[in-house]
């Protein structure tokens, strides 16, 4: 039986896969094995949750190998822009979430930096391609939105502009529409 290991916060960060691109992965580590180890920080999964839930899924023995650097989060936000074909919308809300990310999560100093210092939304919103206002705007949606409109940004279906204009409605009104 492969053991459930927890998610650091950092990989958090972005979102876990679903439908049809979650099946894709699990029916590839099913046929092929695991091609890329599971990068495991502290005791968690900083990169592959994705590939671990697959390998759960598929019944193969996942692979680990520890992360040995010193930014964790940049190696996050690293490993997955190149794989990922996010959107602008699916971009802001990681940001929104790296800059939200508490006090400790946050491992690594830039030069002259403290670790209380954070990321800021500017440097998320650097970090993830996509300008402050649409963090912010995905920080305010992720703050009052109905979890179906979380799940339908997330999915590439509606965009952060989009979802800003129904979250003053009622949550049972917001996932109506979606």
């Amino acid at each position: 039986m492969i053991d459930v290991i927890e998610a650091h916060e950092c990989a958090n960060v972005f979102r876990l896969l679903a439908g049809d691109e979650y099946d894709c992965l699990v029916d590839d580590i099913a046929n092929n094995g695991l091609l890329n180890p599971i990068c495991l920080y502290e005791g968690k999964i900083l990169d592959g949750r994705n590939r671990h839930r697959a390998c759960l899924a598929a019944g193969v023995d996942p692979i680990f190998v520890n992360y040995e650097g010193s930014d964790p989060i940049q190696f996050v936000i690293s490993a997955n822009e190149m794989r990922r074909h996010d959107n602008e919308s699916q971009r802001a809300m990681a940001a929104a979430r790296l800059a939200n990310l508490k006090l400790g999560d946050n491992q690594h100093t830039k030069e002259g930096a403290s670790i209380e210092a954070g990321t800021s939304q500017t440097e998320a919103a650097d970090a993830m391609g996509v300008s402050r206002s649409a963090v912010q705007r995905a920080a305010k949606v992720q703050a009052t939105a109905a979890p179906e409109v979380l799940a339908a940004i997330d999915g590439g279906f509606i965009a952060v502009s989009d979802a800003a204009s129904i979250i003053e409605m009622p949550l049972e009104d917001q996932s109506a529409i979606v």
